[in-house]
């Protein structure tokens, strides 16, 4: 027997097995006409952690008579589900065409993205796997909502993997034309992930209350 052969099924008997269970949690879909129907959505959980990965291709749903749906992005329009203590809903919004970045290139997908931020510019992210030399780690994509009208994701990419998720001003401002000369000096010329969404929270606190009103 080759060394590799009997290296492989030595590890392959100490591995962990892992095991996968459903997780019911408070929530509701949103159907294309707007309609909502509350019940629970099923979460996988392994290794004894609640992983959220699957909620970004589909939901499965189970209504108040205890029937079970499975749905993909596009057949609904939103979901919610209670993420804390049953208390925090948070809101999966579907969008069709979706950039997805992978080692083998780029294709574009339906999907599911976890809604952040709301207002006149809103930020959603995917999570996706992505491993190098140096670690495996799912991360988070996050996308802006420039245009809510036509259901339009622009994407912000990081500025370098060695940076990891910072972004230019210039990404940021191509989206915020209007915001004041003023506001915008505050916007460093890298931002994080929390700096980002801070300075869209400023914008559409701003828009509300002075773009909006002089319409």
């Amino acid at each position: 027997m080759k060394p590799s052969i009997l290296l492989f099924l030595i590890f392959s008997l100490y591995a962990p097995v892992i095991s996968a269970s459903d997780v019911e949690k408070k929530g509701n879909i949103i159907t294309n006409n707007g309609d909502s129907d509350f019940g629970k959505i099923l979460v996988r959980k392994e290794l004894g952690n609640v992983t959220f990965t699957e909620l970004f291709s589909q939901v499965r749903f189970v209504d108040s008579s205890g029937n079970q749906k499975k749905y993909k992005p596009g057949e609904i329009k939103a979901f919610g589900i209670a993420m804390v203590n049953d208390s925090i809903l948070s809101l999966f919004v579907s969008f069709i065409d979706v950039e997805m970045t992978a080692s083998f290139g780029s294709k574009k997908e339906n999907a599911f993205l976890l809604k952040e931020i709301g207002g006149q510019v809103e930020i959603y992210h995917l999570l996706h796997f992505v491993s190098n030399v140096t670690y495996n780690a799912q991360v988070p994509e996050r996308y802006i909502l420039a245009d809510k009208t036509t259901n339009t994701l622009a994407r912000i990419k990081p500025k370098k993997l060695k940076i990891h998720m910072r972004y230019k001003k210039s990404d940021i401002l191509t989206y915020l034309k209007d915001f004041p000369e003023s506001e915008s000096a505050k916007i460093h010329d890298e931002l994080s992930p929390f700096e980002v969404m801070e300075c869209i929270v400023a914008y559409n606190n701003w828009w509300e209350h002075n773009k909006a009103n002089n319409q």
